[in-house]
């Protein structure tokens, strides 16, 4: 069981994710003993805990460099939606020419990541041997078994194509969960975690006039955004951002205004994306670094 430290829980959310990357860049900058001892995420969340594991917070921001030198979605629509053959490219980038699972294997965090086998149900992909009640773990063996993990995560059903794992069909984990606190909770005693989410608080669906101009955004964010809030409805609010699960605090960052979309992986996108979550790093910066430190006073 990982015991002390804080937890690091990352919402699934594709080209929103690189929301989070602004804010934890500027983190990092400011708390630079920092670190996250378990981290859990589903879909876009669960690729980006990785460099984070490994503690290597230029990695995290040379992967959304090259994520957006691979473009990663075309536009195929039979049989499914997308093609994610450069995404699977950028995985190779990590896995191959980073060392990306050598390192996990290596690091002293422990790393979730969430997918969902058909008929199953959950089961979360890890560097460490763990076990629980709730879920299933799995401790990645191989190269191949990461990829399969990434994969996984970022299957979102009729959309990118199904991935295959010991004969099961593995599919996004933000269908499950895309905030995947529970496994985190399982399997270690932080006391302190910080989460990010997507979605403006309190704004839990998409207008009709974004579903009209954007139809297959707006099905998987109006699924995520349901989600999100059913998890969230558990949480007791005792704060602007901070909330507690249990006997676990939690620290929200959150965007104060819509994000690019979901799918939208141009360069214009990931950049105003990440420029929010820098910008939500001035306002609140002194927050977190308040709640991690042990002050949970608010401004």
């Amino acid at each position: 069981m990982i015991r002390n430290a804080f937890g690091l829980l990352w919402e699934g959310g594709g080209a929103k994710g690189v929301f989070g990357v602004g804010f934890l860049l500027k983190l990092k900058e400011n708390l630079p003993e920092l670190t996250f001892k378990i981290l859990s995420g589903a879909s876009v969340g669960g690729i980006n805990i990785l460099p984070v594991c490994i503690d290597d917070y230029e990695l995290l921001k040379e992967s959304w460099e090259e994520f957006k030198r691979h473009k990663a979605l075309k536009l195929r629509l039979f049989p499914t939606i997308f093609d994610t053959g450069e995404m699977r490219k950028f995985f190779h980038y990590l896995i191959e020419e980073k060392n990306l699972f050598e390192r996990l294997m290596e690091s002293d965090n422990t790393c979730l990541i969430l997918s969902v086998s058909k008929g199953k149900g959950p089961i979360v992909f890890t560097n460490k041997d763990l076990s629980g009640s709730s879920f299933r773990y799995y401790k990645m063996k191989s190269r191949e078994d990461l990829l399969i993990a990434l994969l996984g995560t970022s299957s979102i059903p009729y959309f990118f194509p199904s991935v295959e794992f010991n004969g099961e069909i593995l599919i996004d984990g933000g269908v499950y969960s895309p905030l995947p606190l529970e496994p985190l909770v399982e399997v270690s005693d932080v006391k302190k975690i910080v989460a990010i989410v997507h979605e403006p608080f309190g704004n839990w669906k998409v207008s009709s006039t974004y579903s009209f101009l954007h139809p297959f955004n707006a099905l998987i964010e109006n699924v995520t955004r349901k989600l999100v809030k059913k998890e969230m409805d558990r949480w007791n609010r005792e704060g602007t951002y901070i909330f507690k699960f249990r006997d676990r605090e939690i620290f929200l960052v959150y965007p104060e205004e819509e994000l690019s979309a979901v799918l939208d992986f141009s360069e214009k996108a990931i950049n105003r994306n990440l420029r929010i979550g820098e910008e939500t790093f001035e306002k609140i910066g002194k927050d977190v670094v308040k709640f991690l430190l042990g002050d949970k006073s608010e401004s």
